[in-house]
């Protein structure tokens, strides 16, 4: 069932599809020393997990989707993972860089103005700052599913 979110929030968008916790190796990637010195070389600053949990989303219903928004708090830098994939239309990130200081109510008025799409294949990742760039994942269409996985952190502070 889809819900709506209230415009402005972190982490409130309207939605339709499944997620579910990750798994033992999930979490483990989540909170890999290794992981974090990636994310640390790639964007010069130090990232903390923002709990020992990775969830995965699915994306498995014909009009499942993810609308525009921001993370939740402490989901400032996002790594999603596509894991499954068996192709067809829709499912695809929808990054908005140039409006991390706009408000959603505007993106939303015109998601084509300054939208980029990531199309990830399985085994493929993107890491970007989540809670700040607006983004979304496009409605998929029959007969196409698609499985990500995300991990999210926070700034990592003395």
């Amino acid at each position: 069932m889809p819900t709506t979110g209230d415009g402005e929030e972190r982490g409130h968008a309207d939605r339709w599809l499944a997620h579910a916790t990750g798994g033992p190796e999930l979490d483990a990637l989540l909170c890999a020393p290794a992981l974090h010195g990636l994310l640390a070389a790639l964007t010069g600053v130090a990232w903390r997990p923002n709990g020992r949990v990775g969830t995965y989303s699915y994306y498995r219903a014909p009009g499942h989707y993810l609308g525009v928004h921001r993370d939740i708090r402490g989901c400032d830098l996002a790594l999603i993972t596509c894991v499954w994939d068996t192709g067809g239309i829709g499912g695809d990130l929808i990054v908005y860089p140039g409006a991390a200081r706009r408000r959603l109510a505007e993106v939303r008025a015109d998601p084509a103005l300054g939208a980029r799409c990531v199309a990830l294949r399985p085994g493929e990742s993107v890491v970007f700052l989540g809670g700040i760039i607006p983004h979304q994942v496009t409605p998929i269409a029959d007969g196409h599913v698609r499985a990500v996985a995300l991990l999210c952190f926070e700034l990592a502070t003395a």
